[in-house]
């Protein structure tokens, strides 16, 4: 009885933590997507927005390691800025290095994302060429739309996190060692 106790107990904090810490994912895309002045009209081309969004994106970079990369998707998939978090830098992604990730499943929902809507993709295991060795990493995906008070052009923050963290934080903080295994990726 008592056993059963401790690992409801210890199940109850790990909901916890990760509770919390996807609320805090949430709520850093969320001011993100308001850094600009909604109320003027932007283009996507214009300099100035993209510089906001690089600086932005290069902030959160240094201040948190479990982000691996922020972009400024259009809503056909067209980045128009990247950031790949590094340990040596964050620099921005040259234009002629930015993907066009169309056929993402992610970037496919984001022109019915309206709003304050967030849309969090499934588990990805992606090779992690800026880690040593090249190790797979777990990430997820976190997309909003750009806040904006006129109508135009559509942009959306797209934000890659690197859940390692997350799931060594979850079994460090219960005083639990083991082993998660993931069963389903959503």
């Amino acid at each position: 009885h008592n056993l059963r106790k401790t690992e409801q107990h210890h199940l109850s904090l790990r909901d916890s933590i990760i509770r919390q810490n996807v609320g805090t994912l949430l709520a850093d895309a969320q001011l993100l997507a308001t850094l600009h002045d909604s109320r003027s009209p932007f283009s996507i081309q214009a300099p100035a927005l993209q510089r906001t969004l690089v600086d932005s994106f290069t902030m959160y970079c240094r201040q948190y390691t479990h982000y691996r990369q922020f972009r400024g998707v259009t809503a056909a998939g067209r980045e128009i800025s990247r950031v790949v978090c590094r340990p040596d830098g964050t620099p921005a992604v040259p234009s002629a290095e930015r993907r066009d990730s169309a056929d993402r499943a992610l970037v496919q929902s984001l022109p019915a994302l309206e709003g304050e809507a967030v849309s969090i993709s499934g588990i990805d295991v992606v090779s992690d060429a800026i880690a040593v060795g090249n190790k797979a990493m777990p990430v997820i995906r976190i997309a909003t739309p750009l806040r904006r008070d006129t109508p135009g052009e559509r942009l959306f923050v797209v934000i890659d996190v690197d859940l390692r963290r997350l799931i060594s934080d979850v079994l460090l903080d219960t005083g639990q060692g083991g082993t998660m295994i993931l069963v389903e990726k959503n």
